[in-house]
């Protein structure tokens, strides 16, 4: 083989190594959804609690707990964990390949409208609750007393089919049954599952979900999707496709501009939108100016679309500087990109991701070889005049965008060059916490974890289920267990002089099985 060819093919190598040593960030994202009273958040590449943010992004390695008589839900595409008051939810794994949680104390709700492709489990101190399908699940661990000995933790199925697989045994809990496990693990109780308040209160907000019209236009793995026909409404636009109106903005409203950025791992500079719409027309789809009225363009319908941390193209003003000497320095702006503007990431990130995160949204765009060029200045945006430019502290800092606008030379903003060079600002401690007033607030009491880990397994299920009445009455109360698995719990019989005494019966034929995992 020629020199030329060999190192031709050994730089083909090398770059298709590099290609794939690219670790790039998960396709799909949590969101704080709705906060209730006091709730705290532990960022996963943080060392403290801080007072949670409606609309922050939720990934694994995250933690978040409610004080006593708060609530709070975090949506997941099709899934949402809903805590009640005195809650810690653990986000263990939160990617392609499945969702993991643990609850090491309180209450949730969690509600599957999906599976997700690699599973959905729940850790427990008695083992690793797998969810088989679609439907309502509660996991009550109580709440440790000092000193006093632990609660036993209840598993619910208001609807579905979950296996509880624990250090003896694996059994399956069907739709209106409710397990009751000892804190020791010895025994295992069912009775019927009955709704609480607190079940009550999460399936009132699961109805507002059941008759979605989004899920017409939009895949309900963009996460958010559950809040736009509460906020706004759908039109058909021949140029667009459908299009989402939001029902109230401000005046002068633009997108991107009303909200602030905050420093998310692994992505880096996110943007936080103050309303309580204000997720899913910020991370996925365009935005589109219709005679003076914005409107939100999802693009085609795609099964797993990709989350971004905002979907703009970043600026630098050539020489700009903040006019006021008090708040002297550089300036940083953006663009909100339109239909058929690509996203380029400005982070770490492969060709075949970014390639499918632009998936419907690149027309008329073929890359540097192509014969459209990307645009290299905001004049050639389409929503150019929606630029915004602010202080790079402003940015930095986590400052609220609206409030430090900066009315700089019209041509200097248009003509100000994109740049991808975003990721070399560095956050503000504000940023990385989520917000310029975020508050340190103490973590929740310690628990003793279990020892064993978790696996996840991968499952093909059913695509979509519709939601109904809980709960389902189970027939008799019955308890599980197997000869080397759990045992019923102890109930007195008369002995041999009528006296109370008597052992436990072991109930045959029960249903569970299967070898449990360890670790």
């Amino acid at each position: 083989m020629p020199l030329i060819l060999r190192l031709a093919a050994a730089a083909g190598v090398l770059f298709c190594t590099a290609a794939a040593a690219v670790a790039d960030p998960p396709s799909v994202v949590g969101r704080l959804s709705d906060i209730e009273g006091p709730v705290s958040f532990h960022p996963a590449d943080q060392g403290q609690w801080v007072l949670a943010t409606l609309n922050f992004p939720v990934v694994a390695g995250d933690s978040l707990w409610t004080d006593p008589g708060a609530r709070a839900e975090v949506q997941i595409g099709p899934a949402e964990i809903r805590m009640d008051g005195q809650t810690e939810v653990d986000i263990l794994r939160l990617d392609d390949n499945g969702l993991v949680v643990r609850v090491d104390q309180g209450v949730i709700n969690l509600h599957l409208h999906a599976l997700p492709p690699g599973g959905a489990q729940v850790i427990t101190a008695p083992g690793r609750l797998d969810l088989l399908g679609p439907g309502t699940y509660r996991v009550d661990t109580g709440h440790p007393a000092p000193g006093g000995a632990p609660p036993p933790t209840r598993i619910a199925v208001l609807e579905g089919e979950a296996r509880l697989i624990g250090q003896r045994t694996a059994v399956d809990i069907q739709p209106g049954e409710e397990a009751v496990v000892a804190p020791d693990q010895s025994t295992l109780t069912m009775v019927q599952a009955e709704a609480t308040p607190f079940d009550d209160w999460a399936l009132a907000r699961e109805r507002r979900e059941v008759a979605a019209d989004s899920l017409q236009y939009v895949s309900p793995w963009m996460t958010g999707y559950q809040d736009l026909d509460r906020y706004g409404s759908w039109t058909s636009v021949p140029a667009y496709g459908a299009v989402w109106f939001p029902a109230t903005v401000a005046v002068g409203w633009a997108p991107y501009r009303y909200g602030h950025w905050a420093y998310v791992a692994p992505w880096g500079w996110t943007w936080m939108d103050n309303a309580p719409w204000g997720f899913t027309p910020f991370h996925y789809g365009r935005w589109v100016d219709l005679d003076g009225r914005w409107g939100w363009c999802p693009g085609p319908r795609i099964a797993r679309p990709i989350y971004a941390p905002a979907l703009v193209a970043f600026a630098e003003p050539p020489g700009a500087q903040v006019p006021h000497a008090a708040r002297g320095g550089p300036v940083v702006g953006w663009v909100p990109l339109a239909p058929g503007e690509p996203f380029h990431p400005y982070y770490r990130a492969s060709p075949d991701y970014v390639r499918k995160l632009n998936s419907g949204h690149s027309l008329g765009y073929r890359g540097p070889a192509g014969q459209t060029a990307p645009p290299a200045t905001v004049a050639a945006f389409r929503n150019g005049n929606a630029a915004t430019a602010v202080p790079a502290t402003t940015f930095t800092g986590a400052r609220q965008v609206h409030q430090e606008l900066l009315q700089g030379p019209p041509r200097q903003i248009a003509e100000a060059p994109v740049t991808a060079r975003i990721g070399r600002l560095q956050p503000m401690p504000e940023a990385r916490l989520g917000a310029a007033t975020a508050i340190v607030r103490p973590s929740p009491p310690p628990v003793q974890r279990p020892a064993a880990g978790w696996q996840d397994q991968a499952r093909q299920r059913p695509a979509f289920m519709p939601r109904q009445d809980i709960p389902r009455p189970v027939q008799q109360t019955r308890p599980m267990a197997t000869p080397q698995g759990w045992v019923r719990a102890p109930q007195h019989q008369p002995g041999p002089a009528g006296h109370p005494g008597g052992q436990p019966h072991p109930q045959q034929g029960g249903r569970g099985g299967g070898a449990p995992d360890h670790h």
